[in-house]
């Protein structure tokens, strides 16, 4: 009998068993977020803050599918030009040579939560004139970084999904984040696009989409 005989069952069964991890895995995201995007906007009350709703796992164990809602405020603020980029008050700006053809934006937005809730699936999207969308970071750059999460003040971003803390680099806890904080997103664009509008959701269709008014490039560095 050749091999092939002899483990031909188990080989047929793989593919079953993988197609099922995969679908499990895969209602278990989709629990967690919503892939087809923001398709509702919220409204903005008279202050300026829209307020979107997440959801987190009621226990880190993975086999839980049972969700409970994390609420998020956000409230937009300046957005400009600029030649540095930082992801916030009293973060040092880091000078940026951008290559001919484009340009560096900073949007600042305001957050509120509770400083137990994980938000760390929020996402931030600018979109131009055109409808043309940029995620934040410095993705249209060689080597640029993207900005995995721009919602979060980046020392003190709160609990992980499943509720444990995050470390620094020698091992110990972070701060607790505030319930309240800023952070500065950025976004590179061609230059002579102008942003139009952000939008920020977070694992529901949900969306805080903000009008943008643009200024005009700063003098520096540390402008803005």
């Amino acid at each position: 009998m050749s091999l092939w005989q002899r483990h031909r069952a188990s080989l047929l069964g793989i593919p079953v068993a993988l197609a099922l991890a995969l679908l499990l895995s895969g209602q278990r995201l989709e629990l967690l977020w919503d892939a087809t995007g923001p398709r509702e906007p919220v409204a903005v009350d008279a202050d300026g803050w829209a307020r979107i709703n997440g959801q987190a796992p009621i226990s880190p164990d993975p086999k839980e599918t049972r969700t409970r809602p994390v609420p998020l405020a956000v409230r937009a603020g300046w957005i400009d030009a600029s030649t540095a980029y930082s992801t916030g008050p009293g973060a040092e700006p880091t000078p940026v040579s951008l290559p001919d053809g484009l340009t560096l934006w900073r949007v600042k937005l305001t957050f509120r939560a509770d400083p137990d809730d994980p938000v760390s699936m929020c996402k931030v999207i600018v979109t131009d004139e055109d409808g043309a969308e940029y995620g934040p970071g410095l993705r249209a750059v060689p080597d640029g970084n993207i900005d995995q999460n721009p919602c979060l003040p980046p020392a003190t971003p709160g609990p992980n999904l499943d509720g444990t803390m995050p470390t620094d680099f020698e091992g110990a806890p972070r701060p607790p984040r505030p319930q309240e904080w800023d952070r500065y997103v950025s976004f590179v664009m061609p230059s002579g696009r102008i942003p139009q509008s952000v939008r920020v959701w977070f694992a529901y269709p949900q969306a805080a989409v903000f009008p943008l008014d643009p200024g005009p490039l700063p003098s520096g560095p540390g402008s803005g």
